[in-house]
C-alpha cells in the first residue's frame, strides 16, 4: 500500500529531465489515486545567481490542481544547489522564499504546509525549524543515517 508520493523532486527534475507537464501529470495521478503527495519545488544554482528564484518557483506552483481541496498535498522547498552538496540556504534565504510561497499559496485560498529540504542536518535543523514560515522538513541523506537522523530528532 502507498500512503504518499514524492513528486517533482530535483534528481527526477534534472537527471531524468522531467518537466512540468509530466510533473503535474504525477501530481494528479498521486492525489486522484492514493490523495496525497509532496510536490517539491527549487530553482538550480544558475536560476538563484539570476535572482530568477521566486520566478522559477511560481512557475513550479502553477501546475497545483484546481480541485486540490480534501487532498493531501505538501509542498517542499528545495533549493537544487543544496541537495546533497552539503550546501544549505541561509535562514533568511529560507524565510524569504517561504514566505513567498506562503503568500502565493494564500492568494490561491490554499493552506498548504510548506517544508524545507536541502542538505538537513542536525547541525541546521533546529534553526530550520524555528522559522515561522517553515512547518517541517525533507530529510533525505542524513535520514539514511541512523545518528544523523537521530540528531535531527533530538533537535525538534
Amino acid at each position: 500500500k502507498v500512503d504518499s508520493c514524492i513528486v517533482g523532486h530535483s534528481e527526477r527534475r534534472t537527471i531524468f529531465n522531467e518537466n512540468d507537464k509530466l510533473i503535474e501529470k504525477k501530481l494528479n495521478n498521486c492525489l486522484d489515486k492514493i490523495g496525497s503527495a509532496i510536490l517539491c519545488i527549487g530553482e538550480k544554482l544558475d536560476e538563484k545567481e539570476e535572482k530568477k528564484t521566486f520566478e522559477v518557483i511560481k512557475k513550479q506552483l502553477s501546475i497545483l490542481p484546481d480541485q486540490i481541496r480534501g487532498k493531501n498535498l505538501d509542498i517542499a522547498y528545495e533549493p537544487v544547489w543544496a541537495i546533497g552538496t552539503g550546501e544549505t540556504a541561509s535562514i533568511d534565504h529560507i524565510n524569504e522564499i517561504h514566505e513567498q510561497v506562503k503568500s502565493k499559496l494564500k492568494d490561491l485560498e490554499l493552506n498548504i504546509p510548506v517544508l524545507y529540504g536541502g542538505s538537513v542536518n542536525p547541525s541546521n535543523s533546529k534553526d530550520i525549524l524555528e522559522s515561522e514560515f517553515v512547518d517541517g522538513v525533507l530529510v533525505g541523506g542524513a535520514s539514511t543515517k541512523i545518528d544523523q537522523l537521530e540528531g535531527i530528532l533530538n533537535s525538534i
